[in-house]
This record gives structure tokens, sequence and C-alpha cells, in this order.
């Protein structure tokens, strides 16, 4: 139910917790620091808190999956390479001192908005997936001063009815990958972007419109494929100015609804 007989235990490499079903404290690690990975996995009504992990400042790895509410016990936290948060959490403030990460993905969360990342920068070649949030409705609370990523993944969020919040985003080196999102209406928190490696927009069945103003180069993949109400007129105007091979563009709003 504890893990209690570990007080004396200071540092660690690497800590997993999974699949403990009477662990409702982790009151015994209080003063462990981790260096390299923290990987909690909670499959347990009593859903211990994460209030025990005030000496970790640094993670190769942090992974936090089940029924966590917050991550409050994480707020010293600085610097993470990987970052991935899945299931229920309903709030990043816990991360709020975390400037620093190569990738994050937050999966299944509870977040209205990316509020608690004001300070995260993440490195110009790194991600952003953000996947299967029911109630995170745009993108605002991160740091303007993250401009370039490698990828960019917003997957079946189905109240995200904008990207307000990505407006410093000017190049993804890899893939722009925006499929299922069932309120989205447009593009334009993106109207900064410049240039892209891959293009990818799939069954948004609400995007409307594209607004990506900035939008100049596509270097391989141009792809819209069923997206219901967003003229393909639109699509093939982008598509003159960025170029793109292969272009694939079908089942989107056929074009004679534009002027």
């Amino acid at each position: 139910t504890s893990l209690s007989g570990l007080g004396a235990v200071t540092h660690a490499g690497s800590l997993h917790v999974a699949q403990n079903l009477s662990l409702s404290d982790f009151s015994g690690l209080a003063e462990m620091s981790i260096a390299d990975t923290l990987d909690l996995e909670d499959a347990n009504s009593r859903t211990p808190t994460l209030g025990y992990f005030r000496s970790v400042t640094s993670l190769e790895q942090l992974s936090i999956a089940g029924g966590f509410p917050d991550l409050e016990g994480l707020h010293n936290l600085e610097r993470a390479t990987h970052v991935e948060i899945d299931g229920p959490v309903g709030t990043l403030d816990g991360l709020r001192s975390l400037s620093s990460a190569t990738s994050l993905v937050l999966n299944g969360t509870w977040v209205t908005d990316l509020s608690g990342l004001d300070e995260l920068v993440l490195d110009p070649s790194g991600s952003l997936s953000l996947d299967n949030n029911p109630i995170l409705k745009n993108l605002i609370g991160l740091s303007p001063r993250t401009t370039a990523l490698g990828d960019l993944e917003l997957i079946g969020n189905q109240t995200l009815s904008g990207l307000t919040g990505l407006e410093a985003l000017t190049s993804l080196s890899g893939t722009l990958r925006v499929e299922a999102n069932d309120s989205l209406v447009s593009l334009a928190g993106l109207s900064s972007l410049e240039s892209v490696n891959v293009l990818w927009v799939d069954d948004n069945s609400y995007l409307t419109t594209l607004d990506l103003a900035a939008l100049t180069h596509v270097e391989a993949d141009f792809h819209f494929f069923d997206n219901s109400q967003l003229p393909t007129c639109d699509i093939l105007t982008l598509y003159a100015l960025t170029g793109g091979y292969p272009m694939v563009i079908g089942n989107n709003k056929p074009p004679a609804t534009c002027p």
C-alpha cells in the first residue's frame, strides 16, 4: 500500500512503478533523486498523489499514465528529454518549471489548453503530439519561444476549435499532421508557419478555412483528404504556392463552392 520502506534511498537511475493495485502512497520516495527515467502507471482506484517527487529536477524520460488528476508533485522538474502524459490529468500546472524538452506527448488528458507550459521551449528538431484529448479547446499556454519543431501532430481532439497558441511557429522540419479533429474550423493559429516537410490534413469534418498566410514551401507530401467543408479550390490555391510531392487531394468540398 506504500513505499515507505524506500525512505533511505536518495538516488536512482530509473524508477518504474506499475500495476500495483493497492498502492496509495509515494511518500517513501520524497528524498529520492532520479537521473534517467520516471515511469508511473496507476492502475488503482485510490490514485496515489505525485506530491512526493520534489527532488526530481531533470530526467531523460517522464512517463505518466493512468488516473493521476494532476502533476503537482513534479513542480521542480526543469528539464526532460521526453515527456509523455497519458490519461485523465486535468491540469499541467505541475509542469510549470519545465523549461526544456525534446518531445511532448499528451494523450487522453482532460486539459482544456496548455496552461502550465509557459516556460517550456521545445527543441527545434523535437515534436509535439496532442492526441485524443476530448476537452482540449485551444493551444494557449505554449511558450512563444518555441518557433521551430520537427513534428507537430494533432489527432482526435474532439473539441479543438482552433490552433491559437501556435502563432510563433515558423518552420517544421518533419510532419504537420492534423487529423480527425471534429470541431476544428481553421488552421489560423499557424499563420506564421513558412515551411514544412510533410503537410497532412485529413478527416477534419468542420474545417472550412486554411489561413496559412505565410506558408510558401512544402518539401514532400501534400495531403488533404476527407475534409468535407474545406473547398478544394482553396487547397489547390495553397498547393500552387507551396508545391509538394506526392500531392493527394480528395473527398473535400467540391470546387464549385468557391467564389
